[in-house]
């Protein structure tokens, strides 16, 4: 059975094939049908030896292109499809069931359609309040969204977020994750890196971006520009 994993709006893709693949040997009265989301929704149909072609059905009526075929053979050639336009509400599981009057079998495979982050991903560092931001906007279906920390020496430690996500009235996600690292900020020695991951399940989408904290560094430098304006204050002052 073949059903196309994930297919990027933003992709030059216009269509997903969908294919069947069984073996009936010495069997009669077959019937490939193909259903949406379980067995309620029945979407496709083909009757090897009634039928000349198949057929959609509820949500993929008008939407095939009827001069598809999988094969060049007369048993076999329709027991997939082709849809002509992609679009998100496609998303969903798709099972196919092929049964004789003896026999029956089944498989069901998912099909995600999906639009990446539209603005970029922000990753924003606030070390004063020890608190890291990552935003990301106009993205579908629901991501998944992962902070992560790199130490200067390598290691890299998994962190909580919290995460706020609203959707528009259109299905697209605008998403907030925050990280407040004020209870062990004093243990980061060094330049830290913080890792922002944005992923779509059940798609190879992955987007990343990463921000580094210098830690006691950071400290360091706003107290020696502190003493170097109240140094310059003193000069002029002497003047």
């Amino acid at each position: 059975m073949t059903v196309p994993q994930s297919i990027s709006l933003n992709s030059s893709v216009d269509h997903a094939d969908f294919d069947c693949n069984y073996e009936a040997v010495n069997e009669s009265d077959i019937e490939v049908k193909w259903f949406f989301n379980g067995n309620v929704e029945q979407v496709y149909q083909w009757l090897p030896g009634y039928n000349t072609t198949g057929y959609g059905m509820n949500s993929l009526r008008d939407k095939l292109d009827i001069e598809y075929k999988v094969t060049n053979d007369s048993d076999t050639e329709y027991r997939g499809f082709r849809i002509k336009h992609i679009g998100r509400e496609l998303t969903g599981n798709y099972t196919c069931k092929v049964s004789s009057e003896t026999n029956e079998a089944y498989d069901t495979r998912q099909m995600v359609i999906y639009t990446p982050v539209q603005s970029g991903l922000d990753l924003v560092l606030l070390s004063n309040d020890a608190l890291v931001i990552c935003m990301a906007n106009g993205i579908s279906p629901m991501p998944e969204v992962h902070f992560s920390l790199q130490s200067e020496n390598g290691t890299k430690i998994d962190l909580t977020e919290t995460v706020e996500m609203d959707d528009d009235n259109d299905g697209y996600y605008n998403i907030t994750a925050t990280h407040n690292f004020a209870s062990y900020n004093h243990t980061l020695k060094g330049p830290t890196k913080f890792l922002c991951n944005v992923s779509i399940p059940g798609t190879s989408y992955f987007l990343t971006k990463e921000i580094i904290h210098v830690g006691s560094t950071a400290s360091i430098i706003q107290i020696s520009a502190s003493l170097s304006i109240l140094l310059l204050s003193l000069l002029l002052m002497l003047d």
